[in-house]
């Protein structure tokens, strides 16, 4: 049985709530993650199908959002997206959000795999081991960025592979490295 960590050593998953003062666009912005698109598309976008949604913390300062969206039980998948400050990146923040945002999403549905959604700027950023992310396709000029059309890469992590792999990597993240290899717990 999974457990839905919300925090590592480094990082916490706080939920995220409008109605607990600023709006979240606003609190992004405070923040200075600059891939935010304008707001009205922001707000058209993250306010529909929601499963689950939280800031993420480090040293109590917001560094970014993640969600949880468009829950699908009879198909058994579910869509995460991540935003995070990319000057953060270097130091593996999208790597050790992307894995609680999946192992939670295993942990609270019956869910067959989780997918993402990345242009392609980002898909070259977009790493992971490789028996645990696998590209299923490429949508040509399905988004505009910049102004400009862009391809659209869809991402995903399988239950099982994540149960193979991906748990061992987050109770690293989580417990520390003895605890991944099964000593001293």
């Amino acid at each position: 049985m999974l457990f839905p960590h919300v925090e590592t050593k480094r990082t916490a998953l706080r939920p995220a709530h409008s109605s607990d003062g600023p709006t979240v666009y606003e609190t992004l912005q405070k923040a200075g993650i600059a891939t935010l698109p304008e707001r009205a598309a922001f707000e058209r976008e993250h306010a529909g199908n929601l499963a689950a949604q939280f800031f993420v913390e480090q040293r109590g300062q917001v560094v970014g959002l993640t969600s949880l969206r468009d829950l699908d039980q009879a198909g058994r998948h579910i869509r995460a997206e991540i935003l995070t400050d990319a000057g953060r990146g270097r130091m593996g923040l999208g790597a050790e959000v992307t894995l609680m945002t999946v192992n939670y999403a295993f942990a609270m549905w019956n869910v067959r795999k989780v997918y993402f959604w990345t242009t392609d700027a980002e898909a070259r950023n977009f790493t992971g081991p490789p028996q645990l992310v696998r590209k299923e396709a490429t949508l040509p000029g399905h988004a505009v960025e910049n102004g400009e059309l862009t391809d659209v890469h869809v991402f995903a992590i399988y239950r099982e592979d994540w149960e193979e792999y991906g748990t061992k990597l987050l109770t690293r993240l989580v417990h520390g490295r003895k605890a991944a290899n099964g000593e001293g717990r």
